[in-house]
């Protein structure tokens, strides 16, 4: 499964692991139908569902559910954090800010996440 190249612990430790509980559940899906059932398994049911979004959005991930979001939710993340790269890419920032940046933004975008999929 593709998940597993997260890393072997997220792997081992994520709702959508093989052979886990919830392994039936389509983390691919082709309609919304599939997207929301993907999505709640990983909000309810995920220990490690901020890893997973962070490690889809560092790694663009273009297809499925990772933590909790769909493709769609991911690419407005990934718009939101452009700023920052450019900044980055401009040496507009230090490493220490950079890395504080990093973590400021990964954490603000978990959260205006968890809203959206709450409403």
């Amino acid at each position: 499964m593709l998940r597993l190249m997260i890393s072997s612990e997220l792997g081992e430790q994520g709702a959508c692991r093989p052979g886990g509980d919830w392994e039936h559940v389509n983390f691919f899906p082709i309609d919304g139908t599939g997207v929301n059932i993907a999505k709640r398994v990983c909000e309810e049911h995920c220990d490690v569902q901020e890893q997973c979004l962070e490690f889809a959005l560092t790694n663009h991930m273009d297809h499925g559910v990772w933590g909790g979001a769909s493709e769609r939710a991911r690419r407005r993340l990934q718009r939101q954090r452009v700023p920052a790269r450019v900044a980055i890419a401009e040496g507009r920032l230090t490493h220490d800010e950079r890395s504080e940046r990093r973590q400021q933004a990964a954490m603000e975008d978990t959260v205006k996440l968890r809203r959206e999929l709450a409403s």
